[in-house]
């Protein structure tokens, strides 16, 4: 099947709203099945699938998936079916008149049952997929590429044959009783080579022959099969030469909607992704996505906080204990108030959306430094008076009682209650970050801040919880070790729960990598009901 290639065309010409026909029998069923599969992590969407019987009557199955394709208005229709099912398809689509771009499967691609139609040209732009072959010398030019299938497949049977009884040149050495399921096994794991073409099989049992991708150009009468492009492991298509079957021959289009303006925000309707309105963001409420900008000053905050933990090793001296707690926790105080603040906003806008649409620009802008610095301000005091109060590390050795021969040096951590002030301050602001958030709607087809934050202060809140009857039953050394331990937890806590979906969203589906799709409610309009409730899928 070249189901991927068949959606990585349709996602290369920017056709994100497309229909699949199938023969109702193994292929066409596989085929659907696999294509639909793979656009889901594809910028694609199915608008309809439909299936043409083939052992009863195709007739009023056919009516009904042209009527549905003329009533989802899709612009790309991709076909996986049978070569003599295509036909009687294709003879209704004629008599309909109905145009559009026909992307083909290789079962009749290039099947003369399909090219003798009548009219065939007058149903807009087919392109279509075949097998990738190397020339016969005993066969003619018009058989080769079925040929070759058939001689490839004989050659691989005839080769694991070969391996499964241990031939060699002069005769075989296992005996001749051979099982289906044993011939199986052997020809997956079985390669051959021709004429310089090396072929195996995927880990689905599917060869890596590769497909050709052609287009039908009709030359006044006459009907020629130009191969403008290949997909093998990648896909290659030379635009320059395809010819559209279209006013003025440009590409055609097939999109649910039409992109969103400046100043307008994408509200999904029904069950695709790619249908959506495009709604004016209230007055004063549109402002360029500034997050990218929050999460790198977070990141890198995120990033000081764990390189500080470094001045808790080796041997300790008066300036590096007055340094490690007041950077491990501001470096830590700037990654937090930032994602308060967002959890704040997300809270003020679900709860109070008639107020927040006239203030979402202050909060927006410069509100969120504002708070940033208010936090860091309070934090520096907590940790300016830690010092004040404290003793440093001369004092403490000198006040030491001396009953050992050896002991572990820590820096003091005193007065403990503004440890525990610090360390609290940073706890508060994470346990209102996921009382704010946890509650927080989902926003349909668009990135879900509220769940990052959720979880990102959850787990930061339960890793110093747990981590006041530990410490308090511990020695001063094992302190310092459990210290340096649950600060590196806690980070990396945040980074997995603020960072890691994101991360995973990029790696494994880029496409929705999108202004739009991380431009929720809070970067236009607030959520309304017409959000939360999806509507009826168009022609249902």
């Amino acid at each position: 099947m070249a189901s991927e290639g068949h959606g990585a065309s349709a996602e290369e010409f920017g056709w994100n709203w497309v229909a699949v026909v199938g023969s109702d029998e193994e292929y066409g069923q596989q085929g659907v099945q696999e294509f639909s599969k793979i656009t889901e992590n594809m910028s694609v969407c199915v608008a309809y699938q439909g299936m043409i019987p083939v052992y009863t009557d195709p007739g009023p199955a056919i009516t009904t998936i042209i009527d549905n394709i003329n009533a989802t208005k899709v612009g790309v229709v991709v076909v996986f079916a049978l070569a003599e099912p295509a036909a009687i398809f294709f003879k209704e689509v004629i008599r309909r008149n109905v145009r559009a771009v026909w992307i083909a499967s290789t079962s009749w691609s290039i099947n003369n049952q399909l090219t003798s139609l009548p009219n065939i040209q007058k149903i807009g732009t087919i392109v279509g997929f075949i097998d990738q072959t190397q020339a016969l010398d005993e066969l003619t030019a018009y058989t080769q590429r079925t040929a070759f299938s058939v001689y490839a497949a004989i050659y691989f049977v005839a080769e694991a044959l070969h391996n499964l009884l241990g031939c060699n040149s002069t005769g075989c050495l296992k005996e001749t009783k051979v099982y289906p399921w044993k011939l199986l096994e052997v020809l997956r794991n079985t390669s051959i080579d021709i004429n310089g073409t090396h072929l195996q099989f995927d880990i689905n049992g599917n060869p890596n022959r590769g497909y050709d991708i052609i287009e039908w150009v009709w030359n006044d009468s006459n009907l020629d099969f130009v191969v403008v492009g290949s997909c093998k492991e990648k896909l290659f298509i030379n635009k320059t030469l395809l010819k559209w079957h279209t006013p003025n021959s440009e590409v055609p289009q097939s999109k649910c909607s039409a992109a969103c303006g400046q100043g307008q925000v994408r509200r999904v309707k029904g069950f695709h992704s790619c249908c959506f309105d495009c709604i004016d963001c209230l007055a004063g409420t549109y402002r360029e996505n500034e997050g990218g900008t929050l999460s790198f000053v977070a990141l890198i905050s995120l990033m000081g906080a764990c390189l500080s933990l470094v001045l808790f090793l080796g041997q300790p001296g008066d300036m590096m204990c007055r340094l490690q707690l007041p950077l491990t926790s501001i470096f830590k105080t700037v990654a937090i108030s930032i994602i308060t603040f967002i959890s704040l906003q997300i809270l003020y806008v679900t709860e109070f959306p008639k107020m927040a649409a006239s203030h979402l620009h202050i909060l927006r802008g410069p509100g969120i430094w504002l708070f940033v610095l208010v936090c860091f301000a309070v934090q520096g005091a907590l940790c300016g008076w830690f010092l004040v109060e404290g003793s440093t590390l001369s004092e403490y050795v000198a006040k030491l009682k001396i009953d050992f021969v050896r002991s572990f040096l820590t820096c003091p951590m005193s007065p403990l209650i503004g440890f525990a002030l610090i360390q609290g301050f940073n706890g508060a602001m994470a346990l209102i970050s996921f009382m704010s958030t946890f509650m927080a709607a989902k926003p349909l087809h668009q990135y879900n801040l509220a769940r990052d934050i959720t979880f990102a202060s959850l787990i930061y809140c339960v890793i110093w919880v747990t981590f006041i009857p530990i410490y308090i039953g511990l020695n001063h050394k094992d302190r310092s070790i459990v210290h340096v331990s649950f600060n590196l937890a806690s980070n990396f806590g945040l980074v997995a729960g603020y960072y890691f979906p994101k991360c995973y969203l990029l790696l494994r589906k880029p496409e929705l990598n999108t202004a739009e799709h991380f431009c929720t409610f809070l970067e236009g309009a607030p959520l309304t009901q017409a959000q939360e409730e999806p509507q009826q899928e168009p022609g249902k």
